[in-house]
């Protein structure tokens, strides 16, 4: 007898309900008094699952006619989807969602053929417009290798901090993809702080402590590659923030040179310049010259932290 036709006719039987020996129930969760049903076969399952051959044929079976089983999969179309895939129908998955509840029948069930169909799928289906959901499916259930895979394609993808999934991601996504940012084809430091920018404000609404979750993101910002308008109007930092900033851009003698420091880091009295926040705000309403920008609004400290008058030429105690 032909294989082939052994296998769809066992299909027909589990599309028919024909012949079956075993039952799965699930509650209806829109009706509670109401239960769905779906039949199958014993001598299929135990081949495909180990946990399918212990229930059905193991010391603890049950010894009853037709048994019912109470399904541990929330999912009915999942699992039912696991069921004909067993008896050998192709599939496919129409989103993230539906892969995720087929895996979680098939790793509860240790049919192995079936996870590495999962995995396999993915894999080849994994584009740049998909891969954030599918990187957090791999950190669900630790497949590594479609991490690896995912992590490939996202550091590709030059238009990551733009898509509509970096909005919805996680919070631990976030920190975790600006913690490896070396490895992304993004350029422009504008670009990652425009990110954060857009992302807390898309989910400050549901969540108002969405800037602390990400704070590990918003430090790996190098603000002095930014302008002083950026800095100046940016929602990621405070006004203590942007004045620690400002302080080391004064320090280094002209804005715009780097820092190998960190900018949230505390200026210590040997190496602070004190000034008022609004008062350089107001030098820069006045549009003044970038290497005026800070005249006035600083004053300068010798090198044990005194401020130096120099009009009156004595020391003044400021720290």
């Amino acid at each position: 007898m032909d294989p082939q036709h052994v296998s769809k006719s066992f299909l027909e039987w589990f599309d028919t309900q024909q012949n079956c020996d075993v039952y799965f129930s699930w509650t209806d969760l829109a009706n509670p008094e109401s239960k769905k049903h779906i039949g199958a076969h014993k001598m299929i399952l135990a081949t495909a699952s180990y946990v399918f051959h212990e229930n059905f044929y193991g010391p603890l079976a049950t010894k009853e006619d037709n048994p019912i089983y109470e399904s541990p999969i929330a999912d009915f179309s999942a699992f039912k989807m696991f069921l004909s895939f067993i008896y050998g129908r192709k599939i496919t998955f129409e989103s993230i969602q539906v892969a995720s509840n087929f895996y979680i029948a098939a790793n509860y069930y240790e049919c192995k053929h079936a996870i590495k169909f999962v995995l396999n799928y993915l894999l080849d289906n994994l584009c740049r417009e998909n891969s954030i959901e599918f990187y957090k499916f791999g950190v669900r259930f630790n497949f590594k290798e479609l991490q690896d895979a995912v992590w490939k394609t996202i550091s590709a993808d030059k238009k990551i901090l733009e898509r509509e999934k970096f909005l919805s991601a996680a919070p631990e996504f976030v920190v975790k993809l600006y913690e490896k940012r070396k490895t992304l084809s993004v350029k422009t430091e504008k670009e990652f702080l425009v990110a954060l920018e857009r992302y807390i404000a898309q989910n400050l609404t549901k969540d108002p402590k969405i800037a602390e979750k990400i704070r590990a993101a918003i430090q790996k910002i190098d603000f002095l590659k930014l302008t002083k308008e950026e800095v100046r109007n940016t929602t990621l930092l405070s006004k203590d923030e942007k004045a620690k900033i400002f302080a080391k851009l004064k320090l280094n003698g002209k804005y715009g040179s780097q820092f190998e420091e960190n900018p949230f880091d505390d200026i210590t009295p040997h190496d602070a310049i004190k000034f008022e926040f609004d008062e350089w705000m107001a030098y820069q309403d006045a549009n003044c010259e970038e290497d005026d920008l800070f005249e006035g609004a600083f004053q300068d400290y010798d090198e044990d932290g005194f401020l130096l008058d120099y009009n009156e030429q004595e020391y003044i105690c400021d720290f």
